[in-house]
């Protein structure tokens, strides 16, 4: 089901009603082996069964898939997994041995805290499934300033996680971008 809330009223579209099947035309008409579209599926629990779907859909749908391993094999469609942390390495135990991965998993920042430091942000390097590194923008902007232009300080801050991530082999993903403040 496709709901941005745990709760779900009954009547929400599933994922293959939703986005496959009206794509699946555009999608087969994309070329392979470069970027096409990026779909972000964001689980909002753990729950085993909604990860087993997820995976029998992008199983079902792999032709179009780019596929992860020591290498990104691009597909008309790339999907970036996102949200509850426990769904995404659940999600990548389910990854057969000797298979390329049909999704990208991302990282974020433990217990979610700013790091002064932004080296201390990646401790570990990306892996074939885990290629991106996902955080809110109040790492980048401590203090939220409505509609005001970056600092030079914090310009810097974002070059610096920028090259941080980018030595480590991930991809950067911010949210919330310039709305999001510590504590609230």
């Amino acid at each position: 089901m496709i709901s941005h809330h745990k709760e779900l009223a009954g009547g929400e579209p599933t994922l293959e009603e939703y986005f496959f099947r009206p794509l699946l035309p555009q999608l087969r008409r994309l070329p392979a082996g470069k970027p096409g579209w990026l779909l972000l599926i964001d689980f909002k629990s753990d729950d085993a069964r909604l990860v087993a779907e997820v995976y029998r859909l992008l199983r079902r749908h792999r032709k179009l898939l780019t596929t992860a391993g020591e290498d990104l094999r691009y597909g008309p469609l790339t999907v970036l997994l996102t949200g509850d942390n426990a769904a995404i390495a659940a999600f990548a135990r389910r990854h057969p041995p000797g298979e390329r991965y049909l999704a990208i998993g991302n990282r974020e920042p433990l217990g979610r805290e700013y790091r002064e430091n932004v080296a201390e942000y990646f401790p570990e390097a990306a892996t074939g499934f885990y290629r991106v590194f996902n955080f809110e923008w109040k790492h980048v902007e401590k203090l939220y300033r409505r509609g005001e232009p970056l600092s030079g300080a914090e310009r810097e801050r974002l070059q610096a996680l920028a090259r941080a991530a980018h030595e480590k082999g991930y991809w950067l993903r911010t949210w919330t971008l310039n709305g999001s403040h510590f504590g609230g």
